[in-house]
């Protein structure tokens, strides 16, 4: 094996030490950076929650759930937020997904629908 083919060896391997390195690296930023950021829209969504702007958790709410789309707090706060404003029927709709897929939720999200029914049937 003549020296060069050696170098060659040494670079291949350097370059797979790196880019093992960055992927190791890009991961535990996502770890460390993924629950402040989520946090930091679930904290915004309960504050305009609290001060009842329901527009901009609708205004809002779709982009977040874009970004994290196992997190269903963020389809509670929508179908809350278009219960609060008259689109029942939206909101029928989104609790009904919320239903089959949180079971810890169908209890809430059924009082909800039921609500919808009564108030759309009359």
């Amino acid at each position: 094996m003549s020296v060069d083919e050696k170098i060659n060896i040494l670079f291949y391997l350097f370059g797979v030490f790196l880019v093992f390195f960055i992927f190791a690296f890009g991961l535990n930023i996502k770890r460390s950076l993924f629950p402040k950021i989520l946090d930091k829209f679930a904290t915004r969504i309960s504050d305009w929650d609290s001060s009842g702007d329901q527009r901009a958790i609708l205004d809002n709410v779709d982009r977040y759930i874009e970004k994290f789309p196992g997190e269903s707090s963020f389809q509670w706060a929508k179908a809350r937020a278009l219960y609060k404003t008259g689109k029942l029927e939206e909101a029928k709709s989104t609790f009904e997904d919320i239903s089959k897929s949180e079971p810890m939720w169908k209890e809430d999200s059924d009082k909800y629908i039921q609500s919808i029914n009564e108030q759309l049937s009359i």
